[in-house]
């Protein structure tokens, strides 16, 4: 069942290899959640700019990897959400530890499609684009 109180999270990049893994968190808690992986990051983060962060795991503490984050707020993201992408050295293996420690940081995994639902429910995406992209994907 939706939720949109939920933040949720989910790998951005697909599943074929790639150089850069990308982790979306979209939700009211993104930009807490993404603290708990980057705690090093700037208070306040600035908008729409990356910046480099060691990303480690909520619990352990353990290093995952050093990565860019950067923040869209809401209402100005695709979701109209808050929005926080990690962006990682690529590969299946080290976006699911990404998305593990998005996880244990609080947010839930993201169902099909969940993120543009969530465009069109928030008014950022209309039916017919959302049909129309999943028409592309």
């Amino acid at each position: 069942m939706l939720n949109l109180r939920d933040t949720i999270a989910a790998v951005a990049t697909g599943s074929a290899p790639a150089g850069i893994a990308i982790v979306r968190l979209s939700g009211p808690n993104a930009l807490a959640f993404a603290r708990k992986l980057a705690p090093s990051l700037r208070n306040p983060l600035p908008a729409r700019r990356m910046e480099l962060s060691q990303i480690q795991h909520p619990a352990t503490g353990e290093a995952l990897d050093q990565g860019l984050v950067v923040h869209f707020p809401a209402p100005h993201s695709f979701t109209g959400e808050d929005v926080v992408e990690i962006h990682g050295h690529g590969g299946t293996r080290q976006a699911a530890q990404l998305l593990s420690a998005a996880l244990a940081a609080g947010a839930r995994a993201a169902e099909p499609g969940e993120f543009t639902r969530r465009a069109v429910l928030n008014g950022r995406l209309s039916l017919e684009r959302a049909e129309a992209l999943a028409d592309l994907v």
